[in-house]
């Protein structure tokens, strides 16, 4: 499976860059990353991509370089122990992780609407108003991609059944089952500031 974010829009007060994600050729939604200050020639080799970024990064307020990265589904450290302390008890919650982006740590796909969300995380949504620094719809953006990511890495949902989990953490809190033969799950994410040609999708923003 080849997803694409092609980011096309730096938002006008800086704080963040938009993009478009894609399943091959196919529009799904857009996209929100945290200020994009990617500069210089990137490196040939691997082994030098972790100074190049740390030239230009700042962190938690960065946008990831761009590139060709795996994805897989896994337990997350952060959101597992935010949910468990909103819950009162232990829970895990797994999300989409963009594996082996030189230089960041814990690169997640989930949902988030502004700059404060994303921390060099990717956040789907399905609305936004050229310029403006938020997506809307978020979560209706991760319902559109998670079965996709799933069904590709042969993974299905098993809910959870603890009665005492709310609503909103029931949106996340679930574990996971194979069920079939996983394909590998690749992320391009790509720098394309000029207009995109085409149909354009329709901009409105609703957060």
């Amino acid at each position: 499976m080849n997803l694409h974010i092609r980011r096309y829009e730096k938002s006008d007060d800086g704080r963040a860059t938009i993009g478009r994600w894609y399943d091959e050729d196919e529009y799904l939604c857009f996209n929100l990353e945290d200020t994009f200050r990617e500069t210089g020639l990137r490196p040939a080799s691997h082994l030098e991509l972790p100074l190049w970024v740390k030239q230009w990064k700042v962190a938690g307020h960065t946008a990831i370089p761009s590139g060709t990265y795996q994805v897989i589904i896994d337990r997350s450290p952060l959101f597992s122990q935010r949910a468990s302390s909103r819950a009162g008890f232990h829970l895990d919650i797994f999300t989409p992780h963009v594996f082996g982006v030189r230089g960041y740590s814990g690169i997640r796909i989930h949902s988030g609407t502004n700059p404060e969300d994303t921390e060099g995380c990717q956040c789907p949504g399905l609305t936004h108003v050229p310029g403006s620094s938020v997506v809307g719809d978020s979560r209706k953006a991760m319902e559109l991609l998670m079965p996709r990511i799933e069904a590709a890495l042969g993974m299905e949902r098993i809910e959870a059944p603890d009665s005492r989990i709310s609503a909103f953490l029931r949106h996340w809190a679930f574990n996971y089952r194979q069920v079939g033969k996983p394909e590998e799950v690749w992320l391009t994410v790509s720098n394309d500031f000029s207009p995109i040609n085409g149909p354009q999708p329709v901009e409105g923003v609703d957060t």
